[in-house]
């Protein structure tokens, strides 16, 4: 077997200062957020992502950081009616919002 050590480079962070400007932090985290949300929205389960999520929570608290501070699209989302079918209209139109507020004015 061909060694990949000229290949790949780990990129693991050696400090905790690193890590907290990690991408693992800064996009990951707040995009598995996302996700949950999706998911509960979609009324969807998913265990094991539910599962893995609450160990990333525990670790962030064992490191001594604030789950919080990686919430990252939360605010945005949280602006979302959080309806399967408004999200997908949503996904799928990007001007979904801006006709649906346009009509809601005209109506008023």
């Amino acid at each position: 077997m061909q060694s990949t050590r000229d290949i790949y480079k780990s990129s693991s962070c050696q400090s905790l200062d690193e890590l907290r400007a990690s991408r693992l932090l800064q996009e990951d985290v707040p995009a598995m957020r996302s996700i949950l949300w999706l998911a509960d929205a979609a009324s969807e389960a998913m265990p094991a992502t539910r599962e893995y999520a609450q160990k990333v929570e525990r670790s962030l608290l064992d490191l001594g950081l604030q789950p919080s501070d990686f919430d990252g699209y939360r605010p945005h989302l949280n602006r979302v009616k959080p309806d399967p079918q408004y999200i997908c209209a949503l996904v799928n139109d990007p001007f979904f919002q801006t006709q649906t507020a346009e009509v809601a004015t005209r109506n008023h």
